[in-house]
């Protein structure tokens, strides 16, 4: 018994199968911790001058011992219980009207008789002023065009939406203010109004960053590692949940990566953080 558990440890280690592991106080295996450099020479040289080892020694040695192939089946097959990976980063709040845009299409509508069938929602960060117009397609051409159409309805002269009717006669014996002076405290309550949504804009960031990074990872990988990316979609009971290993070649951002299948140099693909998972590579 005791030579056949020496020749397994030494296939084992000539292998490169031997992995570390904790052993409680019952001597039961509980989980991996990390891998187990051992030099297959030094070990052979060491048996053969005689140094046999204990039979408790090799207890415990065997114990601690578990093939590579489980752990890539594991890295295949796990299933993330987790938060997604990746903090909440924030758009910063703009410092004026229509300078940052929201779009977003709506498709759950029939087609209209003039051949519209989508219908694009353009949203300002600011003042939340919404403008939703009927679109024939969702390509970038027809979003330039609405676009500027929409600058110019807004900004222009004449805009219905933003016209109204009021008195043009003057009440006698009422002091009215000079054109400068009204424009003056526009001015002033313009600034204001800006700055106090900035602020509410900021603080509701804030919070919503406070609760979303909540028990949230937000690992970081550098150039030339190696990781699994999840797999996106229906897919059966069995099948393997991610694929790889991939190298990352480029960091775009804090949470977005270029990575490139080593054994496919064309299959190169941007990933968020949230479909990557450290690799382990076996001994």
């Amino acid at each position: 018994m005791l030579l056949i558990e020496v020749e397994c440890i030494r296939y084992l280690l000539r292998q490169g199968l031997a992995l570390r592991g904790h052993v409680d106080d019952d001597g039961n295996f509980t989980q991996l911790l990390k891998l187990r450099e051992v030099v297959v020479n030094d070990f052979s040289s060491w048996i053969k001058e005689g140094n046999y080892l204990s039979h408790d020694i090799l207890h415990e040695l065997c114990q601690i011992i578990s093939l590579s192939i489980v752990r890539e089946l594991v890295q295949e097959m796990e299933t993330i219980t987790l938060k997604p990976d990746g903090a909440l980063k924030p758009i910063p709040p703009p410092q004026g009207v229509w300078e940052t845009l929201a779009m977003d299409f709506l498709t759950i509508t029939p087609t209209s008789k003039t051949g519209n069938k989508y219908v694009i929602i353009i949203t300002d960060l600011l003042s939340k002023f919404v403008i939703a117009k009927p679109a024939r397609d969702e390509t970038s051409i027809a979003n330039i065009k609405l676009h500027c159409q929409t600058q110019i309805e807004v900004t222009g002269m004449y805009n219905c939406q933003k016209q109204f009717r009021h008195r043009t006669t003057l009440v006698m014996q009422q002091q009215k203010l000079e054109p400068h002076e009204y424009v003056k405290q526009l001015h002033q309550y313009i600034s204001q109004a800006k700055q106090m949504a900035q602020q509410n804009i900021e603080q509701q960031q804030q919070r919503a960053k406070s609760r979303y990074d909540q028990n949230r990872r937000n690992p970081s990988y550098d150039i030339g590692d190696y990781v699994c990316v999840a797999r996106i979609g229906m897919r059966s009971k069995l099948a393997p949940k991610k694929d790889g290993p991939y190298r990352i070649t480029q960091k775009l951002g804090q949470l977005s990566y270029m990575v490139q299948d080593p054994r496919n140099l064309s299959d190169v693909k941007q990933v968020h953080v949230q479909r990557l998972r450290p690799y382990y590579q076996p001994l």
